[in-house]
């Protein structure tokens, strides 16, 4: 990376810092940005793999969504999931805000109330540092969980990495 400092975690991982933005978006990046408009025919053609998308077993499956996303933003994948055989909801606690360790202990209280109701570990679903919380949900009861599946978290470090 030029001109980018680089910082160091635990003595054992270099992680790049990128520089602050200096300007306005390169007009290449903003064409970038449209292409959002086809994500709809991206989804369709890939109905078929969808269709044929492993089963649930009704296990639980809780959605955790990323900072400052309401729950309703993953509510297209929970409908996907419902409709493959998970019981899947969203996390309940709302907006995750720059707390993140209540975030985390209000995520096990709930998980602990939810799996006693249930008797069964359940997934855990998150998206950026909806995933981070997940994972460190997990870390901290595993009896809690049966998987978590994240996606647009990051694989090292904390919250602070996000």
């Amino acid at each position: 990376m030029r001109g980018a400092e680089m910082r160091r975690q635990n003595d054992m991982t270099t992680i790049p810092v990128a520089d602050p933005p200096t300007g306005p978006p390169r007009r290449a990046g903003l064409l970038n940005e449209i292409g959002i408009l086809r994500e709809p025919l991206r989804l369709a053609a890939r109905t078929p793999s969808l269709v044929r998308a492993p089963r649930g077993d009704g296990r639980l499956t809780i959605t955790i969504p990323g900072w400052y996303a309401p729950e309703s933003s993953l509510a297209p994948i929970r409908r996907f999931l419902g409709r493959t055989g998970h019981d899947a909801r969203s996390w309940g606690l709302g907006v995750i805000k720059n707390d993140i360790e209540t975030a985390r202990t209000r995520c096990v209280d709930r998980l602990d109330r939810l799996v006693a109701a249930g008797a069964r570990p359940a997934n855990l679903v998150g998206w950026s540092l909806g995933g981070v919380i997940a994972r460190e949900t997990a870390r901290e009861r595993p009896d809690l969980v049966h998987r978590v599946v994240t996606f647009g978290t990051p694989a090292i470090g904390g919250p602070t990495y996000t």
